[in-house]
């Protein structure tokens, strides 16, 4: 983990779940996905956060892959490790809390028919994971988020180093 990533961490371990949908609803993908990982460990991540993720994170481009060791020879792996683990944790029901509604709420059912568009495409080739019952229909809850201020994911308050 760079050392930027770390003092994000330990920033977000002061604060709650709103403050990591902030950092979710603005990250820069180009980012150190320790900070992904640790957002998406905790167990009060909104499920809104989690799909959030799940759709920045582009998962409809590794449908063409029909596991890891495919991926691998193709691609920047942190991505799809990062899919893999989120998809994994939504199948394992670890999403229920939904106090969360953000700006690509609108945009939310036009990017589930487009992935599942390019489910269908890859399914004979196999799949490198099953879309998660929890990700099917929006979550939205009564607090609406934005990111005001943030950069990349970072905080305005944040002190870098």
């Amino acid at each position: 983990m760079t050392p930027t990533a770390r003092n994000l961490v330990a920033w977000m371990s002061q604060r709650g779940p709103d403050d990591w949908h902030r950092v979710a609803i603005s990250w820069n993908w180009d980012g150190d996905y320790h900070v992904l990982h640790w957002i998406i460990e905790q167990p009060l991540c909104d499920l809104r956060t989690a799909q959030v993720l799940f759709v920045l994170s582009s998962p409809d481009y590794f449908l063409k892959f029909k596991d890891r060791s495919e991926a691998v020879k193709d691609i920047n792996i942190s991505n799809f490790d990062f899919v893999a683990d989120l998809v994994a944790r939504a199948h394992a029901g670890q999403f229920v809390r939904t106090l969360f509604t953000d700006d690509f709420a609108d945009s939310y059912p036009a990017f589930l028919s487009y992935y599942r568009e390019s489910e269908s495409q890859n399914r004979a080739n196999g799949l490198p994971w099953e879309l998660p019952g929890a990700f099917i229909a929006l979550a939205a809850g009564p607090t609406h988020i934005r990111a005001d201020g943030y950069t990349e994911g970072y905080p305005p308050e944040f002190t870098w180093e």
